[in-house]
This record gives structure tokens, C-alpha cells and sequence, in this order.
């Protein structure tokens, strides 16, 4: 019977199998949920690495409001986590990161490229973690100060920033890539670099990004693909975006992440 087939079907038959073989494991995240904020910080690499690969997923945005009663039963007491159709939970940020930039081939199979793309996203813990810490406890105009003062050579987010910087030009590519292709790691600088000088933080402007020219050629990179541009337009109509974070509307904090990144 298989010889009775006609040919094109035969040649069909074979392309499928062919183009399904070489897609990326991306199926193994289909309809998972991501839980994180209403914010860009350790959330967009995730939900953009996603979308661009067109993988449906539940994006589970909790208001500030709801996480006291949530974080008790979550993996670690903290988010993002992500919930796989068969039941699989995941913590830790950097653990999601990695499945899904696994599972959108967003992430290198390369073993040098992977440590490198690992190294870039550490380094990014580190610049949310500085600019979360800086000026807690202090209040007003001396929290303004201190943050500003950061931000200058020297500071504490300059430096983090800088670091950031430097993976990129030790990785020597000509393109703003980390890799010389869009990798979770570009995704990432693109979302925490940008939160963190959103507004969310009092104090903490883009303006001293000019000195980081490989993070500002990436910010621009990414918001340039068409794909991302239409994710956030989307999303700028969700209700979530009303949602105050860090005593800001979400959409406030996103319009300037998004107009200081197209201006990089």
C-alpha cells in the first residue's frame, strides 16, 4: 500500500516530519503558567522568549496585593515559578530561565555559549539586586541622593552595570547579541536593565546608561523586533496594567522602559 501512494503525498508526509524534528522542544512548555508581578524585571525575558516562539502559556500576573497569601504555598517563597501542563513545578528564577530559553532554543547548546548566556544573567541578578537595595530605609530627598549617587561612576549600579557591560565585550561579537544571536540572556538585559531605570525606582534614571553602549545597543535590539513591539502593545491594554508597583502604575513604568529603550 505504501508504494500506491502518490508522490506528493509521499513528499508531504516527509517535510512534516522533517520540519517537526528540527522544531525546538518548545512543546514541552505549551499552556505552562508563569507566576510573577505586573513587572518587566524577572519577567519579560520569560514571557518574551515565549511569545516570540508563538508557545501558548498562562501569564499568571499577581498584583502585590495578592502575594502575601500566595507566597506560602509557593516552591520557594518567592517568584517567578513556573507550573507545567503535566504537573511539573518549577522555582528560582534562574531555573525558569533556563527551561525556557531550553525549550524556545533561546539558549545555547554550545557548552562555552551556555556558561557565557549563565554568566550574562547572573551578573543581571546582581544589578536588580543592587538597585532593589540601594536607599531602603532611607526616605524622601535622602533616598533620591543616595540612588543618584549610585548611579554615578562608581556607584554601586554603575558598577553592576558596568560588569554587565564587560560580559558582553569579553564575548567579542560583532552584533548586539551576547552570542551574535538573540539569546534568554538579551531577552533579560532588556527587561532588567529597563525596569530598573522604568521609574519604578525614585531616583534611578536611563541617563546614566549612555556610558554602556553594548547594553544600550541590545535595549534598542530588542524592542526593534517587530514581535516584541507587538507583544507590548497587547499589553498595554491588559487590566494588570493599572495595578500600582512600586508606588507606580505598572503601564507608567512600561511606557518609559519601552520609550528610553527605541531611543537607546
Amino acid at each position: 500500500w505504501f508504494m500506491n501512494l502518490d508522490l506528493t503525498v509521499l513528499l508531504a508526509a516527509f517535510v512534516f516530519l522533517l520540519v517537526f524534528a528540527r522544531c525546538p522542544k518548545g512543546h514541552k512548555l505549551r499552556h505552562l503558567k508563569f507566576y510573577y508581578f505586573p513587572v518587566a524585571a524577572r519577567g519579560d525575558c520569560a514571557r518574551l522568549a515565549l511569545f516570540l516562539k508563538k508557545i501558548p502559556f498562562e501569564d499568571k500576573r499577581i498584583p502585590p496585593s495578592e502575594w502575601g497569601a500566595l507566597k506560602p504555598p509557593s516552591p520557594w517563597g518567592s517568584m517567578p515559578w513556573v507550573h507545567l501542563a503535566d504537573g511539573t513545578i518549577l522555582g528560582q528564577s534562574y531555573s525558569c530561565f533556563r527551561l525556557i530559553g531550553k525549550g524556545t532554543g533561546l539558549y545555547p547548546e554550545d557548552p562555552i555559549l551556555a556558561a557565557r548566556v549563565d554568566e550574562c544573567m547572573d551578573g543581571l541578578n546582581d544589578v536588580g539586586s543592587v538597585t532593589n537595595k540601594t536607599g531602603q530605609g532611607l526616605a524622601g530627598a535622602e533616598k533620591l541622593k543616595k540612588r543618584g549617587a549610585a548611579c554615578k561612576e562608581g556607584g554601586d549600579i554603575f558598577v553592576a552595570c558596568a560588569r554587565v557591560e564587560a560580559c558582553y565585550e569579553r564575548a567579542g561579537t560583532p552584533g548586539p547579541f551576547l552570542t551574535g544571536e538573540l539569546t534568554i540572556a538579551d531577552l533579560h538585559v532588556f527587561a532588567q536593565v529597563g525596569w530598573a531605570t522604568s521609574g519604578f525606582f525614585d531616583g534611578v534614571d536611563s541617563e546614566f546608561l549612555v556610558a554602556f553602549p553594548r547594553i544600550q545597543a541590545v535595549r534598542k535590539a530588542v524592542i526593534s523586533i517587530p514581535r516584541v513591539a507587538a507583544f507590548y502593545k497587547a499589553e498595554a491594554k491588559k487590566p494588570y496594567m493599572k495595578c500600582t508597583v512600586g508606588g507606580h502604575p505598572a503601564k507608567e513604568c512600561y511606557d518609559r522602559m519601552i520609550k528610553t529603550s527605541l531611543a537607546a
